[in-house]
């Protein structure tokens, strides 16, 4: 199969269900844990990270102004941010499992010197995972 026909088809084998998937899960509501919250910041700051790019044209052409994003990626990451955050409000496990992923993208941010020393692990919300993501890195 061609290479263009084959990604054109697997975009809309994504593309289309995830229209009908965005309009029928609910926007998250008031989140009870923590690492739903954490999930939450995580996805903001996507979201902004997105929208900058967009705006500056980094992934496409700044001077042609038809050049504005389809919003795919966009609805990617919003039914994504649906999806865990809902997973992480109900089931224990996936809650764990995401709270260590947030703490590890969180420290990765940090520069190395504060996280060898392990005097803002804690303050960053992120002590009950300590162990695992320690094993992680």
């Amino acid at each position: 199969m061609h290479r263009d026909l084959r990604m054109i088809l697997l975009k809309r084998l994504v593309n289309y269900p995830l229209r009908l998937v965005d309009l029928l899960l609910p926007e998250p509501s008031k989140t009870e844990f923590p690492q739903s919250r954490m999930l939450q910041q995580v996805y903001a700051r996507m979201f902004k990270v997105y929208r900058l790019d967009c705006a500056q044209g980094t992934f496409s052409l700044k001077c042609d102004p038809r050049n504005s994003p389809d919003g795919n990626f966009e609805r990617l990451l919003r039914v994504s941010r649906k999806v865990l955050v809902r997973l992480s409000e109900d089931d224990p496990y996936y809650r764990k499992w995401l709270g260590c992923l947030c703490c590890w993208l969180r420290m990765r941010g940090l520069p190395e010197r504060r996280i060898r020393s392990g005097s803002n692990i804690g303050s960053n919300g992120c002590g009950a995972w300590t162990s695992t993501v320690c094993l992680m890195s």
